[in-house]
């Protein structure tokens, strides 16, 4: 149960990653921790910066560094076209009947 929860999150990190990060800029030890906490499922380094990194090359998000932390963060910032595609992946994901299913 455990891979398959990994599986599915991992299949849809892309938009989960959207939708955290339109909830307020955050960086991704945050990010990290938030995944964790409201999902259960851990995600480190080696998965979750190359998924932003993707996410920044497709421009769905910018990042700038913050340096107010006691070590610099990079936080991340979700662009225009970053919400069309959450909205868009999200308005797809409810089309699909299985995810209707009690």
């Amino acid at each position: 149960m455990r891979n398959e929860k990994y599986r599915l999150v991992r299949a849809f990190l892309p938009t989960i990653l959207l939708e955290e990060i339109e909830k307020q800029p955050i960086h991704g030890y945050a990010l990290m921790q938030k995944i964790r906490k409201t999902m259960q499922v851990y995600f480190g380094p080696s998965t979750l910066y190359p998924a932003l990194m993707e996410l920044e090359k497709e421009k769905l998000i910018s990042s700038e560094w913050n340096m107010l932390y006691a070590k610099p963060r990079r936080i991340y910032i979700i662009t225009e076209k970053g919400k069309a595609k959450k909205t868009s992946d999200l308005v797809i994901l409810a089309s699909i009947p299985i995810f209707h299913k009690a």
